[in-house]
């Protein structure tokens, strides 16, 4: 859920999925990325959520210049369960990451990373990416390719 969009924060509550997935990135304009941490913030804290559901955050992609600002404003949060990394292309994109984890959050430890794969560079260094970090938890794959116009 786009992490500027107060409709669709609140709409958080009312979910009964395994993992609730804040968006810092694609979701939030460029203008609105600011507001949008303090929202995530205060949606991860929000007792109202699902007990059960994962409380993740889909940061600013590695190399954007926007992520340390994201895992800065959220790493303090304890109710921070995953940080979703997009457009991941080599293992120092998670290696980041996890430093800034370990530098800033409360119970590093308990902080979980999910790397997303989304080109056709991030899926050729697969195998680096995915032993790059132990808190690694999931890969998610999702490259597009072109279309032939006449398929």
């Amino acid at each position: 859920m786009p992490g500027s969009d107060e409709r669709k924060l609140s709409k958080a509550k009312t979910l009964t999925s395994d993992t609730i997935v804040f968006d810092l990135e694609d979701g939030v304009p460029l203008a609105s990325k600011t507001v949008a941490r303090g929202m995530v913030v205060s949606s991860l804290a929000d007792p109202s959520l699902p007990p059960r559901a994962e409380r993740a955050v889909r940061i600013n992609g590695v190399g954007s210049r926007l992520e340390d600002a994201d895992l800065k404003a959220i790493l303090p949060s304890q109710h921070l369960q995953a940080i979703v990394i997009p457009k991941v292309e080599h293992a120092a994109h998670v290696k980041h990451v996890a430093s800034l984890v370990d530098a800033l959050s409360p119970v590093p430890g308990d902080v979980m990373l999910i790397a997303c794969i989304e080109s056709a560079l991030g899926l050729l260094n697969i195998r680096e990416i995915a032993a790059a970090e132990p808190r690694l938890d999931a890969l998610v794959v999702r490259v597009l390719t072109g279309r032939c116009a006449n398929a």
